[in-house]
Order: structure tokens, then C-alpha cells, then sequence
């Protein structure tokens, strides 16, 4: 009696012992999905975030392009507008003398 007692807390014990690995051995499986599912999530995040990089990059040259040119058109215009400036000054200092020439004369 004793033996069968002893017998049957043996079958429990290694029943038990056979549930605990099943269970760890779900859990581990489990984990090891979660994290492939985990790096898979942050393998697209980092993919999005490179292609939006990659997007804002390229505007940003772009624009800048833009904006290189534009400043060079408009410091061409500026050289353009300060030689006209100096002409016109010119012009007006000779009218000037001139006039305080004949305005002498008179």
C-alpha cells in the first residue's frame, strides 16, 4: 500500500514536472514570436523612417538649389541696379556742374 502510495505521488510529481515543461516551453515559444513580431515591427519603422528621411533630404537639396539660384539672379540684378545707380549719379554730378557753370555765366 505504501508502495502504491508512493508510486502514484511519483506519477504526480512527473506529471507535473511534464505540464511545467510544456508551459515553459509555450512561454518560450510565445517569447521568441513576440520577438520576432517586435523586430519585425521595427525593421518597417526604421524602413519608414529612412524612406522619409531619404524624401525630406532630397526636398531639402532641392529647395536649396532653388533658393542658390534665386540668390544668385538676384545678387546679378543688384550688380546690374548699382552700375545704373553709379551711371545715373554721374550723370546728375555733370548736369549739376553744368548748371552751376551757366548759372555763373549769367
Amino acid at each position: 500500500m505504501i508502495l502504491t502510495i508512493k508510486e502514484e505521488e511519483e506519477a504526480k510529481l512527473t506529471n507535473m514536472k511534464n505540464l511545467f515543461d510544456a508551459d515553459r516551453e509555450s512561454a518560450k515559444n510565445k517569447s521568441a514570436e513576440d520577438v520576432d513580431s517586435i523586430k519585425h515591427e521595427l525593421t518597417r519603422r526604421i524602413e519608414d523612417n529612412d524612406q522619409e528621411f531619404d524624401t525630406n533630404f532630397n526636398r531639402y537639396v532641392q529647395e536649396t538649389e532653388d533658393n542658390a539660384r534665386e540668390y544668385e539672379t538676384l545678387l546679378t540684378e543688384n550688380a546690374k541696379s548699382s552700375k545704373e545707380i553709379n551711371e545715373a549719379q554721374k550723370k546728375i554730378n555733370r548736369l549739376k556742374e553744368k548748371n552751376a557753370y551757366y548759372t555763373l555765366k549769367i
